[in-house]
């Protein structure tokens, strides 16, 4: 087959960890052979002009609520019937709704990739489930999700894990590892689960200079903001926004921190490892399946402002250890995260099964 055109379906175009996969998958599965369209169901967001501007094409649904999600079924059976995929390719809400449509109208192959690991509520949670099991195969972003698909929604059979791809830097930087480290950077949404607050908290017990730099957007920002003015700590905390390209600010930074509660995998923790930045990062299932303790600094999941502080004190005060550690963790991600191994490894599962189709 010449050409065969692969729908990627999610729900919006935030600047999260999926959106920014699709985007690398959409510019570069064409080099495989692929066409590539992206449908977001739900709506827009922040990223619909970053495919627009790669020349992606693009369907945007209608932004309803939630007891009108039968426009989005619709809207999405209307995208596919004319635009009909040789493969389909659902993420985060798409798999739900798009594998809802899929299902409906007889649209195969159709791979499910599955991002996550937080429980859903019950309705929902049933749903994608009734989904996941129909999906011709569900891909992971690590062998934590892998094991939360198998838990959860019982599903083992044609189950792949295929990590997120970063861009790496082929060499790093000579580093300056007499100073002190005092620039720090947090990446990714803000919404509660980050614990970008824990961070701020944790920063404000050091008496030494630093400045911290918040990349990233959501619902917790008005929140964390009002924080920082109350620790009147206006002049060390900056809040960026989100961000096209993230390399920028992560270049400029000394250290990256990662305190988030849950994780599939942790973008932020391998775009940092990627540029060869040292990452103080919570104890997360999915970081640690690819980081040992020589590659990056752990923290307790249950541990408190004050254990992040004296970790943050350490680390400030040892760069030369922490700099080792990155080239540790550059190493790991080089070696199995790169941009060219996901889309390699999602075209080769797309060619699969589309001969089995035959």
């Amino acid at each position: 087959m010449a050409h065969p055109l692969v729908t990627q379906i999610l729900w919006k175009l935030d600047r999260a960890g999926a959106e920014r996969m699709v985007l690398a998958l959409a510019q570069r599965l064409p080099l495989h052979g692929f066409r590539v369209r992206v449908v977001a169901a739900g709506g827009g967001g922040v990223m619909a002009k970053d495919f627009r501007e790669a020349g992606i094409p693009l369907a945007i649904g209608p932004q309803v609520a939630s007891h009108a999600r039968r426009q989005s079924l619709q809207f999405l059976q209307r995208e596919l019937r004319n635009h009909w995929p040789s493969v389909l390719h659902t993420h985060l809400g798409g798999d739900i709704w798009g594998g809802m449509a899929a299902l409906r109208l007889g649209v195969r192959p159709w791979v499910a990739t599955i991002h996550d690991v937080q429980q859903q509520a019950w309705v929902k949670g049933w749903l994608r489930g009734q989904m996941l099991r129909r999906a011709d195969t569900v891909v992971c972003i690590s062998d934590t999700v892998r094991k939360h698909l198998s838990q959860v929604y019982r599903r083992t059979q044609a189950v792949e894990v295929i990590r997120l791809g970063v861009e790496v830097a082929r060499t790093l930087e000579s580093l300056q590892v007499e100073r002190r480290l005092q620039r720090f950077i947090v990446v990714g949404r803000l919404v509660p689960d980050k614990r970008v607050d824990l961070i701020i908290t944790a920063l404000a017990g050091i008496r030494e200079p630093w400045h911290l730099v918040v990349a990233g957007d959501g619902p917790e920002r008005w929140r964390l903001e009002q924080m920082v003015d109350r620790l009147r700590l206006r002049a060390r905390v900056q809040f960026v926004g989100s961000v096209a390209d993230i390399r920028l600010h992560l270049l400029q930074a000394d250290v990256c921190l990662f305190a988030s509660r849950l994780e599939g995998q942790g973008l932020a923790v391998l775009e940092a490892a990627a540029v060869g930045l040292p990452v103080i990062t919570s104890e997360l299932p999915a970081v640690r399946e690819l980081f040992p303790e020589e590659a990056m600094t752990f923290v307790p999941q249950d541990a408190d402002a004050r254990v992040w502080t004296q970790v943050l004190q350490t680390v400030m005060y040892d760069p030369r250890a922490a700099f080792e550690r990155a080239q540790q963790a550059h190493h790991i991600v080089q070696e199995q995260c790169s941009i060219e191994r996901m889309v390699e490894e999602y075209a080769e599962l797309y060619q699969r099964l589309l001969l089995k189709k035959k």
